[in-house]
């Protein structure tokens, strides 16, 4: 008697090969010297790498996790949009490495402290720039 996940485990294992192919094509074609001309077959494994996370993602949510996990990415949008109007990145960078105070940061783009935290922290975490103290 088959068993019932077979298809998936089968999918899982199409999937690890794919991306250990793909992740070997990236470090044979990986160019040290000059990051900004990627090869055909760089981009190609790039794009076969982040298309085998979403298959991977297809797999393990179930319908209506995803459905949340999509729906929330609106947020997401949205406090990129707020931080890149506001130029936060650039004066993060005046900061240098003591970084700069979320209470200094708020006053100084006229965003509620508590507001911008949690775009900050969101941004944080999508890892676009070190958290605010």
């Amino acid at each position: 008697m088959a068993r019932q996940d077979e298809p998936i485990l089968f999918k899982l294992l199409q999937l690890g090969a794919l991306i250990q192919s793909s992740i070997a094509s990236y470090v044979e074609h990986d160019n040290l010297d000059n990051e900004s001309l990627s090869s055909n077959e760089r981009f190609n494994a790039q794009r076969a790498i982040l298309a085998a996370a979403g298959s991977l993602t297809e797999l393990f949510s179930d319908p209506s996790s995803r459905l949340l996990e999509v729906s929330s990415q609106y947020f997401e949008a949205r406090a990129l949009h707020i931080v890149a109007n506001q130029r936060i990145p650039d004066i993060l960078a005046k900061g240098g490495e003591k970084g700069v105070d979320l209470l200094e940061l708020a006053s100084s783009v006229g965003i509620e402290t508590k507001k911008l935290g949690k775009c900050t922290a969101l941004k944080t975490w999508e890892h676009l720039y070190c958290n605010c103290q």
